[in-house]
């Protein structure tokens, strides 16, 4: 019982932030925009990846070769940095064939939801 009001607020803030999210993280095309409008920064790898990946799925080709060559430029000194670069150079070398960069991340995402034994994704993985 003595917890039961923050309990409450925690619910309510938490449904909160969902919201927010949704929002914010609506579509492809919103999402694209949050991702490439935050900062380039060294030693923040997955900011620029993740905005060069977004970028070439929205067809914006040169910030997505920018941001990805970014990602290449970290010191890899550990192998999942090593890892993170080859991908990046792959998926910068197939930005401007949107086809193959859609193709490439229907079939990440679904190795994901394999690996985390998620079902299968109810609804197509349209990338638009």
């Amino acid at each position: 019982m003595q917890f039961a009001s923050v309990a409450a607020r925690l619910a309510q803030q938490a449904e909160r932030c969902v919201q927010d999210l949704r929002v914010r993280f609506a579509d492809l095309g919103t999402t694209a925009d949050v991702l490439m409008g935050r900062p380039s920064r060294p030693g923040f790898l997955w900011e620029d990846f993740n905005a060069g990946v977004a970028a070439a799925l929205v067809g914006q080709v040169e910030v997505a070769r920018q941001r990805l060559e970014r990602v290449c430029d970290e010191d890899p000194f550990t192998d999942w940095i090593e890892q993170a670069q080859q991908i990046a150079h792959r998926v910068a070398g197939m930005a401007h064939d949107g086809m193959a960069v859609h193709q490439w991340a229907r079939t990440k995402i679904a190795s994901c939801r394999e690996k985390l034994s998620l079902p299968e994704s109810p609804k197509p993985l349209i990338i638009a």
